[in-house]
């Protein structure tokens, strides 16, 4: 059961695609050195090589990003890119300031929900998260991501829930 503060930031939560001015503060808690530290990828994202990926997002369908917000401000992103036909790579980071307050896996559950009834198009999801990343670990199990494999220090997910 949540409490009355967390819900009351949960009613005023909203989840929207990135814009355009979003781009600063997605490079910027990626490049945090938490975030790097628990990526599969750990080297800092120059701007130029950000820009060209978010360009791409921005244009939508084989890469999307959905943003969480509050009152508070911005609680973190979560991407969902294509690797596949009808397989697409979830990632989620969110804001330092959000970090360990719960968020994770409330805006990882919204996402994927909104992500899987955009349209009827069959979708499996998958994560890849370092096997030292308890927390991305943790969230992804919670919902409802299951244990598929592991190779070196990599762990892989698959998302076997329903829409809706």
């Amino acid at each position: 059961m949540r409490n009355k503060c967390q819900s009351d930031k949960i009613k005023n939560f909203v989840l929207r695609q990135a814009l355009t001015s979003d781009s600063a503060d997605i490079l910027e808690w990626r490049n945090d050195r938490d975030s790097r530290s628990a990526s599969i990828d750990q080297k800092k994202i120059s701007q130029s090589d950000h820009e060209r990926w978010f360009c791409q997002v921005l244009k939508g369908g084989e890469k999307l990003c959905f943003i969480g917000e509050n009152t508070d401000g911005k609680i973190g992103i979560v991407r969902f890119e294509a690797v596949g036909k009808k397989v697409w790579e979830v990632s989620i980071n969110l804001n330092p300031k959000f970090r360990h307050l719960g968020w994770g896996e409330f805006l990882l559950g919204e996402a994927g929900r909104y992500f899987l009834n955009m349209d009827s198009s069959p979708r499996i999801l998958r994560a890849t998260v370092k096997d030292e990343n308890f927390a991305s670990r943790r969230i992804f199990e919670k919902c409802g991501y299951i244990f598929d494999r592991k190779s070196g220090r990599n762990l892989f997910f698959q998302y076997v829930g329903k829409r809706g």
